[in-house]
């Protein structure tokens, strides 16, 4: 099923997606997205959650609303190369296409660490540093509360386990991309893909 498809919160059939697989011919991996229309996207997984970044500021759900927003998730002691870092250099390329692009600061790029239990503020702005992320970049690096992680990772259904200690021990790569509403418009099952057209997804959410 679509996370972003609900008839009860964030729980609605597949039916209700559109799903396509691209090949670009700049892309590293095909993506496999599913798209969802305006008036299947439900509500938002946002809903009573708070974060904090890399600089210890607070964000609530009016803080991420009212642009669209495209999240994608790490965590800063993730060891395989294929999965956070190469994520985390897609997401500062995609970053940077959004400022060099007509939609500019209409939109806002995130990375979620799916770490809460270890990744704190000061841990993010460690790990921003470490990849050349500056201080005044508007690419932000976020970690939810606990325990409300837990409730926001179940509703957009986060492809990771844990181990008893609550370290990720296996984790897929996701993508979303939520409009204006802080709903769920379109889910990358794939990251490492082609940023330019992901930026055109952004500006077409921007114009909704």
């Amino acid at each position: 099923a679509c996370a972003g498809c609900a008839n009860t919160p964030l729980e609605r059939p597949s039916s209700c997606c559109t799903s396509r697989s691209d090949t670009p011919s700049n892309s590293l991996n095909a993506l496999l997205i599913q798209t969802v229309p305006e008036k299947d996207r439900g509500e938002s997984p946002l809903d009573g959650i708070r974060f904090t970044d890399q600089h210890g500021i607070r964000h609530g759900q009016d803080d991420l609303m009212g642009k669209p927003l495209a999240l994608s998730f790490i965590y800063t002691r993730c060891e395989n190369p294929a999965r956070c870092p190469a994520v985390t250099r897609t997401m500062i390329e995609f970053q940077k296409r959004v400022d060099g692009s007509a939609i500019g600061s209409k939109a806002n790029v995130a990375m979620v660490s799916f770490d809460p239990e270890f990744d704190n503020p000061d841990r993010l702005a460690v790990y921003a540093n470490a990849y050349g992320i500056k201080q005044d970049s508007r690419l932000l690096l976020l970690v939810p509360d606990l325990p409300s992680g837990a409730e926001f990772f179940r509703r957009i259904k986060m492809p990771v386990n844990y181990e008893k200690s609550g370290r990720p021990n296996g984790h897929g790569t996701l993508l979303l991309l939520l409009d204006k509403q802080g709903r769920i418009a379109e889910r990358h099952q794939v990251v490492l893909g082609d940023v330019v057209s992901l930026v055109e997804s952004l500006a077409a959410l921007a114009k909704e």
